[in-house]
């Protein structure tokens, strides 16, 4: 594929249905706290909701997971999450977006994901039409732009 000459694979989830993956560590982390104190952010691009689903590390017949099972209020996913620090002009969502593990067992469905995508594309479109990078690109024009189309968070700032 033109651009990805010199690309090569690593490495993949060794399990099929392991639920918390590797995540990028973001100019924001969602957290625990932000979703107990439901955190509101000027550039949210997503809204989170699933309970914490927490599954134990070992396999087990007789628990199906060992979370607390906190189901949070709807909470913002800011753009900043999908930010990596230490890489430019790269944009991460879904399971991958920056949040911590406690966070990441809420944030991760795939109804979060896509939401996470569609953020990540109007973005990478936004900022293309801008000339500028994608992480140094304004997230709240990212918010208005999902809000135009139906998407975007499902909270006010």
């Amino acid at each position: 594929m033109p651009g990805f000459e010199n690309s090569y694979y690593i490495t993949s989830g060794p399990y099929i249905g392991v639920r918390d993956t590797r995540r990028i560590v973001g100019l924001n982390v969602l957290t625990l706290e932000d979703l107990q104190k439901t955190t509101r952010h000027d550039d949210a691009v997503a809204t989170g909701c699933w309970f914490l689903d927490i599954h134990p590390p070992e396999v087990s017949v007789d628990k199906p997971f060992t979370g607390s099972g906190f189901q949070p209020k709807p909470y913002d996913i800011s753009y900043r999450t999908l930010i990596p620090q230490k890489v430019s002009n790269l944009l991460v969502a879904g399971r991958c977006h920056s949040a911590s593990s406690e966070a990441s067992a809420s944030s991760r469905v795939t109804a979060t994901a896509i939401a996470l995508g569609e953020a990540a594309g109007t973005a990478a479109a936004l900022a293309m039409k801008a000339r500028t990078e994608v992480g140094t690109f304004d997230g709240v024009k990212v918010r208005e732009a999902l809000a135009k189309q139906n998407g975007g968070p499902f909270s006010e700032a």
